[in-house]
């Protein structure tokens, strides 16, 4: 017989924040915890050090906006952190993944499957350090991942 109880916590935004914010200092790590958008971040020029981006790639609707935020608040020598799904190299994969992609943006919350992140990384002015790129376990027109580091291109 199938449980009808309810999970004991239920997820949300502000529930996470309020745990990340207690966490931060245990771990001995400065962090700013900030709601807004990654079309206008509330900071200045070149004021962070690092930025961590987790499966947000997919769900903005101006990927290359966001990236472009990032790379005007990083520190010139400043890291780009991410671990995003997108794009599976592999040609009958991405030929579903394109397929599917508008529907399920409708039931995703805008989830866009066909996301290629390491070259809109770069086209927003990042050069890659790092990319490991592979499947997670589970599906793979879901579960293919870009994990790595990247930088501010110099500009002259």
């Amino acid at each position: 017989m199938a449980s009808k109880s309810r999970p004991s916590k239920a997820w949300n935004i502000r529930h996470a924040f309020s745990q990340w914010r207690a966490c931060a200092p245990k771990w001995g790590v400065l962090a700013w915890f900030v709601q807004g958008t990654a079309a206008t971040l509330p900071f200045a020029d070149r004021v962070m050090d690092s930025v961590v981006m987790t499966r947000t790639l997919c769900s903005v609707p101006e990927p290359l906006t966001a990236l472009r935020e990032i790379k005007r608040v990083l520190k010139q020598q400043g890291k780009l952190l991410f671990v995003e799904h997108g794009l599976a190299p592999h040609h009958r994969v991405g030929r579903w993944q394109r397929r599917l992609a508008p529907l399920w943006r409708l039931v995703s919350g805008g989830c866009h499957l066909d996301r290629k992140v390491d070259d809109l990384i770069r086209a927003a002015g990042f050069e890659l350090e790092e990319l490991d790129s592979k499947y997670a376990e589970g599906p793979r027109l879901f579960t293919y991942f870009y994990q790595g580091c990247a930088r501010p291109t110099p500009t002259g």
